[in-house]
């Protein structure tokens, strides 16, 4: 029986990391996205007033 609830608390222990890492690449992905449309954006301002 302890090894069943060990198991189980071990599952969800990879579960909860699993879903940070997830998390935080989506926000790492999110964030990457804005400074790439800020700086594609500023290059673009830059080349049309030149």
């Amino acid at each position: 029986m302890r090894e069943l609830i060990a198991s189980e608390q071990l599952v969800r222990t990879r579960r909860a990391r699993f879903g940070a890492t997830i998390r935080s690449a989506g926000i790492g992905a999110v964030l990457t996205g804005i400074v790439l449309f800020a700086c594609g954006t500023a290059v673009r301002i830059f080349l049309v007033t030149n």
